[in-house]
């Protein structure tokens, strides 16, 4: 019986062994089919993945679209500020311009300007800065020192027009 069991056992151990080596097949296939089933998986989670970049790219290209445009209007309003700013620069300057102006009105000088010789005795009119005076000839008058300033360069002027005048006919 020894025999009979140890052939019982060799039977099984035989048996056994086929069994396992089946066994071994099927996980080798198994394997296999896992093998193969893994790629797939593994190219579908890639893909998965690849799906959800190319959708996070999409919602940041909208986001740097909104962004850009939100830019754009903000540098647009920032200029618009900007020129608001230049206006108020400008009014700060007539400002300043129109009181220096007032300042040098009230320096003041008294001037005659002779009756003309040609016998009209029209009034001189003259204007500075857009400030505009009418001064009667042949009164002394008072006037700001600008005012007297520019008729001094006009009659130097007139003075200048007539040598050069004269050179030419010559």
């Amino acid at each position: 019986m020894a025999k009979k069991t140890d052939d019982i056992e060799i039977r099984n151990g035989t048996a056994q062994d086929e069994s396992n080596a089946a066994d071994s097949e099927k996980m080798i296939d198994t394997k296999d089919e896992a093998a193969a089933e893994q790629p797939e998986s593994m190219t579908e989670r890639l893909l998965r993945r690849m799906d959800e970049i190319a959708a996070e790219n999409e919602k940041i290209r909208e986001e740097l679209s909104r962004t850009r445009k939100e830019s754009a209007e903000t540098r647009e309003k920032a200029e618009k500020a900007a020129e608001l700013t230049e206006g108020q620069k400008q009014a700060l300057m007539e400002r300043n311009f129109h009181e220096a102006m007032e300042r040098a009105k009230m320096d003041k000088v008294t001037i005659t300007i002779p009756a003309d010789p040609n016998g009209e005795d029209d009034d001189i009119f003259v204007s500075v800065n857009g400030y505009r005076y009418l001064i009667r000839r042949g009164e002394a008058v008072e006037v700001p020192r600008f005012v007297a300033e520019a008729l001094k360069n006009s009659d130097r002027q007139k003075l200048e027009a007539n040598r050069h005048m004269k050179k030419i006919q010559k």
